[in-house]
């Protein structure tokens, strides 16, 4: 699980630094700045945490070190990386089919810097249920950012957010009904 999580955020620190620098979205020059630097951070920030873990240099708290140090995580691989992109590319395509259907004015490119700009959002404390608040707070900050109607911001931003927990439950329900390659050990 945290190989899968230091590989996201690389993956979305590359995204998102990308976003910055390349995105034809009208954003000023300060914001991409800011969202430059959080995809830097995310990026760098996963390896360096990486190396303070394989290396007990004493800079990390002893019980994350020695919690790095038992779990052992790995620099991303290229496979593991274009994995993550096409993960999030299918994501943003999902979330761009919702934005279409909602017609909200938006073009694919808008959906990247959405996504960047959301991100941070998800690390707010504001907590309710179903993670409601800061999911929704996300999308509709980001699309205000963009021009988008509050209406049709919030639309988006509950729409998505009950697609994402029924693409959740979906992935529970075929994970229970399909067979582990361990099951057989397990009796």
């Amino acid at each position: 699980m945290l190989k899968a999580r230091i590989q996201d955020l690389v993956t979305l620190g590359m995204i998102i630094f990308s976003v910055a620098l390349f995105s034809p979205t009208h954003l000023t020059i300060t914001n991409r700045i800011i969202i430059g630097c959080f995809g830097l951070v995310m990026c760098v920030g996963s390896y360096v945490l990486i190396y303070l873990g394989q290396n007990q240099t004493g800079l990390l708290p002893e019980k994350v070190g020695n919690y790095l140090k038992a779990n052992k995580p790995v620099y991303p691989k290229v496979r593991e990386l274009i994995l993550g992109f096409t993960i999030w590319g299918f994501t943003a395509a999902t979330l761009y089919s919702v934005i279409k259907s909602l017609t909200i004015p938006l073009k694919f490119h808008d959906v990247w810097v959405l996504i960047s700009i959301q991100l941070p959002f998800q690390l707010l404390p504001i907590q309710g249920l179903g993670n409601a608040g800061n999911h929704e707070a996300g999308w509709v900050g980001g699309m205000k950012l963009l021009g988008v109607e509050l209406e049709q911001a919030m639309s988006f931003a509950l729409s998505s957010h009950v697609l994402l927990i029924l693409f959740v439950l979906l992935l529970g329900v075929f994970a229970l009904l399909c067979p582990s390659r361990n099951n057989h050990l397990d009796r």
